[in-house]
């Protein structure tokens, strides 16, 4: 659609029809709308290509429904040096990573350039960034809108991943070029922004009159499966990156960076998940920038263990990493890590040191993250999945993820341990199991100093709203015959006893919450130990203290002959000679257990 001065619509004729006549009329506006094939757009540039017609033109707007060919851009690039000095207001959007020239065009007011299906490569977005700012010769600039819509990434291969994230980190010359173009006396008139959403009709609003620079950038297309994270780390990175290249201009003030996460969807389920994600996630809104960081990552449960890494070692990258700047990071592993995956994990949490306040861990087996560099962590969770079903790799997880924190800024701390099925209900098992356990008294005083250390003493207690900590151990596997069902009842009861005892410092502090599920394995029947609240009168388990809870542990792993206990409740598939050896082990809780009718 054209409108001239006159008010008069100029209806373009079939590709093969013959050329129009130069126009006559002097024009002020003319729009190319998404519906005009290239075809029509060229044939109407060509015929608009005339001192004439062109002299007058104030408003030029292009949102083209194809890609622009070679043949296109020369003809685009003839009416805007023909427009020179009269343009005052110029829209471009279109697919891909042309940019229209304005170098003629020294009296432009507004400029707004949107571009869709970008290339998702940082080299690709600072050279456009480059393009774009150095074209414009205007000292008259009031308002910049810049969109970068991002394309898909082809795959999640080495060679892509690495062609995408090649330039990240640019030396400081570079950066110091970058900023020579921002600082450039063009510039100066711009005021600080008023970001006013503005419906554009036709081209442009009726009421455009706002301030600033607006730049955006997004990904254009749903992301699926795997590709999310390197999305996702892909944005992380260009935050980083761009306000890095944009600091003169957020500094003024007259700078708003807009990020818009990947959206993505689903073709499998996610069982135990333990991050989520809208289908419409929030943007990211900077303006100064002291707003670097926090920054988000995530690696989710269909990421492979390749990919993960590569994206962690791109993260650590010298010398800007931009880890340094992330107050978010989470971790649902589909799989079980390796030593060289946490081995860079670790030095990503240490480049992360104080800047980091989430983090989330779920994995397979008993590897902790190394968060010793996390001094202002305020939220922990951790979920370990497929752990051997003994006392001493409990204990041991547990000293590992408590002596691991440093944090005196601590408000959450979430630790699940989900434990395997137990290989065989054998009497060697079983007493293998429970006779590892550390519960000699000096090794419960060592755990409760851990618990005692100072960094701890901001945790929530109970009566000024939800606790600070919880714990969670359950078995994942369901089995349904009696002998496995009674065995994992005996020892979750143990666990009971034996986790009480540990956990007494923090239990009478009332910070703390300990779940367990039950002796039929059924989440409706989990088993909860408050803050600070005596077990009900069924089970003889008392409120727990440091001192009786010390003696219950114990009596957990007591060499003398163990207490009588009769086997009613395991079963007829549990020896009696196996029921009394275990007896040790949760004689003192037989009501809790439901032993005795």
């Amino acid at each position: 659609m054209v409108h001239n001065a006159l008010a008069m619509d100029l209806v373009t004729g079939p590709v093969d029809t013959t050329p129009l006549p130069p126009l006559a009329p002097s024009l002020l506006n003319l729009v190319l709308e998404g519906k005009m094939t290239e075809p029509d757009a060229l044939q109407l540039l060509e015929s608009l290509s005339t001192p004439h017609a062109c002299s007058t033109l104030e408003q030029l707007a292009f949102d083209l429904g194809f890609r622009p060919s070679a043949e296109f851009l020369p003809c685009l690039t003839r009416v805007l040096d023909l427009c020179g000095p009269a343009l005052k207001q110029c829209r471009w959007a279109a697919e891909g990573e042309v940019i229209p020239q304005l170098t003629a065009n020294t009296s432009l007011q507004n400029v707004e350039i949107k571009m869709y299906r970008v290339t998702p490569r940082l080299r690709t977005i600072r050279r456009l960034f480059d393009a774009m700012l150095s074209n414009i010769t205007s000292a008259q600039l009031e308002w910049l809108d810049i969109e970068i819509s991002l394309g898909d990434i082809p795959d999640p291969s080495h060679a892509t991943i690495e062609k995408m994230f090649e330039g990240a980190y640019s030396a400081p010359e570079a950066v110091s070029a970058f900023h020579a173009i921002l600082c450039r006396g063009i510039f100066d008139g711009i005021l600080a922004g008023d970001y006013r959403k503005v419906e554009h009709d036709e081209g442009f609003s009726a009421d455009s009159r706002h301030s600033g620079v607006q730049i955006t950038l997004e990904f254009y297309s749903t992301i699926k499966d795997v590709l999310h994270d390197v999305a996702s780390a892909f944005m992380s990175a260009i935050k980083h990156h761009v306000i890095t290249l944009f600091a003169p201009w957020l500094d003024r003030g007259v700078l708003r960076l807009v990020f818009i996460p990947p959206t993505f969807i689903t073709s499998r389920p996610m069982p135990g998940m333990i991050t989520s994600r809208s289908m419409s996630p929030a943007p990211s809104v900077v303006t100064c920038t002291s707003e670097t960081a926090p920054t988000e990552f995530n690696l989710d449960r269909w990421t492979t263990e390749p990919t993960g890494l590569q994206l962690l070692q791109l993260l650590s990258t010298a010398p800007h990493p931009t880890c340094t700047t992330l107050g978010y990071l989470a971790f649902d592993l589909g799989f079980r890590p390796s030593t060289e995956f946490l081995l860079c994990l670790n030095r990503v949490l240490g480049l992360c040191g104080p800047a980091l306040r989430h983090f989330s861990w779920a994995a397979e087996g008993e590897a902790i993250p190394q968060l010793t560099a996390n001094s202002s962590l305020q939220d922990v969770r951790i979920t370990l999945y497929g752990n051997t079903p003994r006392l001493r790799t409990i204990r041991k997880m547990f000293d590992a993820v408590l002596s691991n924190i440093t944090s005196a800024q601590l408000e959450w701390l979430d630790i699940a341990i989900h434990l395997d099925d137990i290989p065989e209900p054998s009497y060697a098992t079983i007493k293998k199991t429970f006779k590892e356990a550390y519960t000699a008294p000096e090794a419960v005083s060592t755990f409760h100093c851990i618990l005692s250390r100072s960094v701890f003493d901001g945790l929530t207690a109970a009566g000024s709203g939800e606790p600070g900590v919880q714990i969670t151990l359950f078995f994942d596997a369901y089995e349904d015959y009696s002998q496995t069902l009674s065995v994992k009842s005996a020892f979750m009861s143990a666990i009971e006893t034996y986790v009480i005892a540990l956990f007494a410092p923090w239990l009478d502090r009332a910070v703390l919450r300990l779940q367990f599920n039950t002796r039929d394995l059924d989440w409706d029947g989990t088993d909860t130990i408050p803050v600070h609240v005596p077990v009900t009168s069924t089970s003889s388990f008392k409120t727990p203290t440091s001192e009786t809870t010390t003696q219950h542990a114990d009596a957990l792993v007591s060499e003398d002959e163990p207490a009588e206990a009769e086997p009613w409740g395991l079963g007829g598939g549990i020896e009696p000679e196996l029921a009394v050896d275990m007896g040790q082990g949760w004689a003192e809780s037989d009501d809790e257990v439901g032993c005795k009718p």
